[in-house]
């Protein structure tokens, strides 16, 4: 299987300082497809990690509503024994949001399946500012079960 043939993959928020001003990804159609998967990576921490939570929105604009998702995070660095295992199993998280770990250099999964969004049709992810600077993150999307497949999938991200 190659990922890129069977699924959309999203730079929804580049690499930046969340330390700053957080980081929202941008927010993405979910009318094509039935599930998102969302990548986010930790680099430094400087000891304080921001705290993810997700929004869906009718017209992907301004402040959406935040919902409760699933996660499942690695709280060992990339490099280091055990930097591909899970922390803990995939588990629901209050729609408040949930405080990733301070570790350096580790990543999270989120789990959304379209249905979860009540008749919303777009979705994003957001890192809050956790009050320090050098607190680097990103976001990345994985739309996949698109609802009618093309060899080239229709844009997502709401511009």
């Amino acid at each position: 299987m190659i990922l890129s043939e069977v699924a959309k993959i999203i730079n929804a928020g580049p690499p930046v300082d969340v330390g700053t001003a957080g980081l929202d990804g941008v927010y993405v159609s979910m009318a094509n497809y039935e599930h998102l998967t969302a990548i986010i990576q930790l680099g430094t921490t400087s000891g304080a990690a921001p705290t993810v939570t997700v929004e869906k929105s009718a017209t992907g604009s301004g402040a959406g509503t935040q919902i409760a998702f699933r996660l499942r995070e690695s709280v060992v660095a990339y490099n280091a024994t055990g930097g591909d295992a899970y922390y803990a199993a995939m588990g629901y998280k209050l729609s408040t949001g949930y405080g990733l770990t301070t570790t350096d250099n580790v990543f999270a999964v989120i789990e959304l399946d379209g249905i979860e969004l009540g008749g919303c049709q777009y979705v994003r992810v957001r890192l809050s500012d956790p009050g320090v600077v050098n607190d680097f993150g990103s976001i990345c999307y994985i739309l996949t079960e698109a609802r009618f497949p093309e060899a080239n999938q229709p844009q997502a991200i709401k511009v």
